[in-house]
């Protein structure tokens, strides 16, 4: 499912960051502001991926280094399978941007947090839009679509199972602050008899939740 996550474009719409778009932001946002994470393969605790993804390993990601002024990107992916002691295939795939650049007065520090809260709330929701699209095509049957509280200032989750195996994909994309993620979560199981079978609804939203967490514990 990772190839989910890295499918969504790296758009940012600009809505402006007059007192109007201050105002709502601090209405719809925690106000934290953070201006760097981990290496990629560090966002995630062993203990998350050993309860979601065991034998996984982690594969960074080009963009997990600085390439714009004031704007951090992670993109690992870890991934299993059964000959790594799972029983079945599992991915994971996060996609982190956060927008950053401290400056020198009050005043204009205020003002471009303010912008880049309105950035965060925007790039939210076009990778929302842009996943319900995805889950709603030839590839991927949706199978359950709901905000999900407890994580971040605001997140929502998609479930689907693809029409050309018996995988399951499922997304959750959250916002933060000044952060903006999108976690990717796809698998099979595999059992005596039954051959594989989609990652069940709810174990694929237990491991989108702890991960989303782990990412949120790791801004800084």
């Amino acid at each position: 499912m990772a190839t989910v996550a890295c499918g969504i474009a790296i758009a940012i719409v600009l809505n402006g960051s007059g007192k109007s778009d201050t105002a709502k932001g601090s209405r719809t946002t925690s106000g934290r502001v953070f201006t760097d994470a981990p290496d990629g393969c560090s966002l995630l605790k062993p203990a998350t991926i050993d309860a979601y993804a065991p034998g996984a390993t982690c594969t960074p990601s080009p963009f997990d280094k600085p390439t714009v002024p004031g704007l951090t990107t992670r993109r690992p992916e870890w991934s299993s399978d059964a000959s790594s002691g799972a029983n079945g295939y599992v991915s994971i795939g996060v996609d982190l941007s956060i927008g950053s650049g401290v400056l020198d007065t009050y005043s204009s520090e205020k003002d471009s947090t303010a912008h880049m809260f309105t950035l965060v709330r925007d790039k939210y929701r076009m990778n929302k839009s842009n996943a319900a699209d995805m889950y709603d095509g030839d590839l991927l049957t949706l199978k359950a679509s709901h905000p999900l509280t407890g994580v971040g200032d605001e997140a929502h989750l998609y479930y689907g199972i693809s029409t050309a195996s018996d995988r399951a994909d499922a997304e959750l994309v959250a916002r933060s602050g000044n952060a903006e993620f999108t976690v990717s979560y796809s698998g099979t199981r595999e059992g005596p008899g039954v051959g594989e079978t989609p990652v069940a609804r709810r174990e694929a939203e237990a491991a989108l939740t702890a991960v989303a967490r782990d990412v949120l514990k790791s801004l800084r």
